[in-house]
């Protein structure tokens, strides 16, 4: 099985069951879906201080900053377009002292355009307008480029689409434990 696979058979999606589908339905009744790679070094109340702000401010979803492999990009994106994608080749993505400077002004939080799955928080309730199957890659072709978006920049975009908003907890920074290959 693939990632993509196990993301949706954990929550309980079933290829049978339609277009929109509520995780979990038969099991639980769920509030929040937290996301947490298991290459992620984080304190336990990094997930309680997000959960909070997630009921105190009614939001969609939060996502924390974390570095990708390089050590050096992090994995929160400031402008997702296809416009950029086909002009840079890659999104434009927050720097450290932008997501910082951005925070200071509304209580440790900025609005995102997309980012990663190593350490999110999403409410429950905005799967039900989201296309099943949740976690997919997506595939993007225009004269310039040809490739696919992974299942966690795929999962924001149609999280978008549906109307939600997404943000960033800039109170926090969560470890990311990669092995590099010399």
């Amino acid at each position: 099985p693939n990632i993509y696979n196990l993301r949706n058979q954990m929550l309980g999606g079933k290829s049978n069951g339609g277009k929109f589908q509520t995780p979990c339905k038969e099991d639980y009744k769920l509030d929040y879906i937290f996301l947490i790679d298991s290459d992620m070094v984080f304190d336990p109340m990094q997930v309680f201080r997000m959960i909070y702000k997630m009921e105190k401010y009614k939001l969609d979803a939060m996502i924390a900053p974390y570095y990708m492999g390089d050590g050096k990009t992090l994995t929160v994106i400031k402008d997702d377009s296809e416009k950029t994608l086909s002009e840079k080749g890659q999104f434009k993505y927050f720097n450290f002292q932008e997501l910082q400077t951005i925070g200071k002004l509304n209580e440790n939080m900025a609005d995102v355009a997309n980012g990663g799955f190593g350490f999110a928080c999403i409410a429950a309730r905005c799967f039900d307008r989201i296309e099943y199957p949740w976690f997919e890659p997506m595939k993007y072709e225009s004269p310039e480029l040809t490739g696919f978006f992974n299942d966690d920049i795929s999962f924001f975009k149609k999280f978008k689409k549906a109307g939600f908003n997404l943000a960033c907890d800039t109170s926090i920074m969560i470890g990311h434990d990669k092995t590099v290959t010399l």
